[in-house]
């Protein structure tokens, strides 16, 4: 499918945080050629960025709330190297090469000692490289390496045994090692993402309230390498490569409340997570992906009374997602895990109504899919190979009346899904 033609205008680099440099393209038209490649001989714009963070970067913030009237929002973010950068109506090429061996970490501490009438927001990310890259209306040639070796930490603790939090919360922690995050509309995005991790990534979030009777979630992600991309109106051609070694990936959630109506703890795992949408036109994907690092994700809830109780973890090895809303997806997948994958998800309470706990691990994942409107071609070439330990376990304790109780737990080696849906009478 031909992709679509761009508006024709001068081509400007809109970069934030710490960004390369931005040049002003020339006004000099060009097209998209549908072949995969720049409609002219070199693209306007041309940005080569190195980033080397080698000391520690710690963000840590403590609230201490006893009555409010309103909501209750706290944001702590820390990371190492971040480029981040777009480009508009014409073709750019980037070549970005971020590299970190210290420590990140971040941390919110909300001491709630009444009532608070509001919602809750609590959101603590931590990262040790983030790229962020889009084309709208153009071409984007990507060539990214991140290479990081300190921990990464993320900690949320928003408790209060006396607490009543009358609307509600959403509490949670993100710990990311490496991050590439891809995107554009009516564009051709190609190129290269090279990711290593060596160091530990934990996220932690621990919540102890008394009285929760809005709906309340807290979750945990740590997640060692991400490479994600997302365009509308265009395709997609990437080579992924993902290596995690060394300490481990963790995510732990605990959370506690004497009367909860709607409670839900969850957790999210992964060594290497890769992910590809598409929409408009085709998407090829090759991805490589090594673990040898352990990972584990670990849910605890606990309700004296509650209405809805869910306690959810998840955690992989490598994971890989394509999925294009469109006739065309080829995949070439290799993923190797050597790494110790277990997940661990319990539910504890006395009085209440409805209990769901599940856990899923899985050594190595890939899904790909065409569009469920058209006739789609897939072409998939798979090689996975699983030789660590994977475990599930999903708990349900309660000691006095439930009115239903379900739980699941699924463990997988390696696990493949490749589907085309057609309407009926094709």
């Amino acid at each position: 499918m031909a992709r679509p033609a761009p508006i024709r205008t001068a081509g400007t680099l809109a970069a934030m945080a710490l960004c390369a440099v931005a040049t002003e393209a020339s006004a000099q038209p060009w097209n998209l050629t549908g072949s995969g490649g720049f409609g002219r001989a070199a693209p306007a714009i041309a940005v080569d960025n190195r980033q080397v963070q080698t000391g520690d970067v710690r963000m840590n913030q403590s609230l201490s709330v006893v009555h409010a009237t309103g909501q209750v929002s706290a944001s702590t973010n820390a990371q190492g190297n971040v480029l981040s950068g777009a480009v508009q109506g014409d073709a750019m090429t980037l070549s970005s090469n971020q590299t970190s061996s210290g420590d990140v970490s971040a941390s919110t501490d909300l001491a709630i000692g009444g009532e608070i009438q509001g919602a809750v927001n609590v959101v603590t990310q931590a990262g040790a490289n983030r790229l962020e890259a889009a084309a709208y209306d153009g071409e984007m040639a990507v060539d990214a390496r991140q290479s990081s070796s300190g921990d990464v930490s993320a900690t949320t603790d928003a408790s209060g045994r006396t607490s009543r939090l009358l609307g509600g919360a959403y509490v949670a922690s993100s710990a990311l090692g490496n991050t590439a995050a891809l995107g554009g509309d009516h564009a051709w995005v190609e190129g290269s993402v090279e990711q290593e991790r060596s160091g530990r990534t934990t996220a932690h979030v621990q919540a102890d309230n008394g009285y929760v009777p809005g709906s309340a979630l807290f979750t945990s992600q740590a997640i060692g390498n991400v490479a994600s991309s997302a365009v509308t109106y265009g395709g997609q051609q990437l080579d992924i490569s993902q290596t995690t070694t060394g300490a481990g990936t963790y995510a732990s959630t605990a959370v506690s409340a004497a009367n909860a109506w709607d409670i839900a703890g969850k957790a999210h795992a992964v060594a290497n997570q890769a992910t590809a949408q598409n929409q408009g036109g085709s998407l090829v994907v090759a991805s490589q992906q090594s673990n040898a690092a352990d990972v584990r994700s670990a849910v605890r809830v606990a309700a004296y009374d509650y209405g809805a109780a869910t306690a959810y973890a998840n955690g992989a090895g490598n994971v890989l997602n394509a999925i294009n809303n469109d006739i065309y997806l080829k995949i070439d997948n290799a993923q190797v895990n050597s790494g110790g994958v277990e997940v661990v998800s319990t539910f504890t309470g006395h009085n209440g109504y409805d209990v769901m706990v599940g856990a899923d691990a899985v050594g190595n994942q890939v899904t790909g899919g065409v569009c469920s409107t058209c006739t789609g071609e897939l072409y998939a070439t798979n090689d996975q190979t699983n030789s660590g330990d994977i475990s599930a376990q999903a708990n349900a304790q309660v000691t006095g009346t439930a009115r239903s109780i379900v739980g699941g737990a699924n463990a997988v080696g390696n696990a493949a899904t490749f589907y085309v849906s057609r309407p009926s009478g094709h």
